[in-house]
């Protein structure tokens, strides 16, 4: 990136931010979700009225989270009669997950979301540091793999379904071929993260929408801590045992997201709990090759880049490959089945409180059903008199 940064886009823009996971999009959209009378300040609209429109990206995906029930259509209808409603307003939206939309839903976006004056802006994150934090994602969804056997197979020429989840959204001249497709090269920009620099992706976000330089306010910390390496084993064991009982995915949702994983990342980690290792070494050979690609692919389709594109073709390698963890602090585990706990009340009070509304309901239709009733009996006995 130059010194005076990227030219701000034009006014009236409506710029889709398409994350993927795990590039430092929570941070970002907590401070703009923090900031939106600032931003409307200096005409930019933050769509939705959430920290990001979560619904609206599983409707236009057609698929939602484990334990989450698919969106109306609606919610993807709401959301661009919103943008709509912007009028010449700069309108920015952000959702990584629509990374991961195929051509057809990419173009949707682009139609729908950009109208007539599309920008598509995504955050490219080295893979040697993006792989293991995407990991402890996955095990919080549910992923029953160890680090090891889950690099092994993401790292793989080609793979299935867990193969692909991963590199549709990652694969970064795929994922600007595919916007570029419907938006035009010309409006689509990839924001390089530099691990050293923790303003640099927030930053870049201000100068392209013509905004002060530190509105986006990072101080109070929301980023998504990824868990310790013993914490995302507990959970993974924790998954196991689910899949095992076969216990519904809603109670998954609540009990262990909401609950365990959640507390847990909400907590400092454990003084002894060592973070999930850099890439081993058998892997090193292979991120480099990824890594000559994308860089290879990015300065071969000429795309706006700002920041250092050589930064994306590094790789540090643990120093050892250690086994699966056995033993986790009191600390991270007290955190976590406080987390169960709490969730286990609130679902509980919720049963309650539903059970509670039924009963409501059927007291007030007993004496309708009693006068029915009534009306009936009078009525065959009528009957049997003729």
């Amino acid at each position: 990136m130059s010194p005076a940064g990227p030219a701000p886009l034009p006014r009236g823009s409506r710029v889709i931010h398409i994350g993927p996971p795990k590039t430092g999009s929570t941070a970002v959209q907590h401070a703009l979700h923090a900031s939106r009378e600032r931003l409307l300040e200096h005409g930019v609209h933050y769509a939705g009225d959430d920290v990001r429109p979560r619904q609206a990206g599983w409707a236009l995906l057609g698929s939602a989270p484990r334990g989450r029930p698919t969106p109306s259509p609606s919610a993807w209808t709401d959301l661009v009669d919103e943008v709509r409603a912007a009028g010449d307003t700069t309108v920015l939206i952000s959702n990584e997950d629509l990374a991961r939309a195929d051509d057809e839903q990419a173009g949707r976006a682009v139609r729908d979301l950009g109208q007539a004056m599309p920008h598509v802006l995504m955050v490219a994150r080295r893979y040697d540091r993006l792989l293991p934090s995407y990991w402890q994602e996955l095990v919080k969804a549910g992923l029953q793999m160890t680090y090891q056997d889950w690099l092994r197979l993401v790292l793989a020429p080609t793979g299935g379904a867990r193969h692909r989840r991963v590199w549709v959204p990652q694969s970064t001249p795929s994922v600007v071929e595919r916007w570029a497709a419907h938006a035009g090269l010309e409006n689509v920009t990839v924001i390089v993260a530099d691990e050293s620099q923790r303003r640099g992706v927030p930053d870049a976000f201000e100068r392209l929408l013509g905004l002060p330089d530190g509105l986006l306010d990072l101080s109070s910390d929301h980023s998504n801590r990824s868990l310790t390496m013993p914490e995302a084993e507990l959970v993974r064991r924790i998954n196991r045992v689910f899949d095992e009982q076969d216990w519904p995915d809603d109670v998954y949702h609540q009990l262990v997201q909401n609950g365990v994983a959640l507390r847990m990342r909400r907590g400092a980690p454990g003084p002894g709990d060592a973070r999930i290792p850099a890439v081993p070494d058998w892997a090193a050979d292979r991120l480099r090759e990824l890594n000559r690609q994308r860089v290879d692919g990015l300065r071969s389709l000429g795309v706006s880049v700002i920041g250092d594109v050589d930064l994306l073709d590094r790789v540090d390698v643990a120093e050892s490959t250690d086994p699966e963890p056995t033993l986790i602090s009191l600390d991270a585990a007290a955190q976590a089945v406080e987390g169960a706990i709490r969730m286990a009340l609130r679902r509980e009070r919720q049963t309650a409180r539903q059970h509670a509304k039924v009963v409501r309901r059927a007291a007030r239709t007993r004496p309708e059903r009693r006068s029915l009733t009534g009306r009936v009996r009078e009525r065959l006995a009528r009957l049997r008199g003729h």
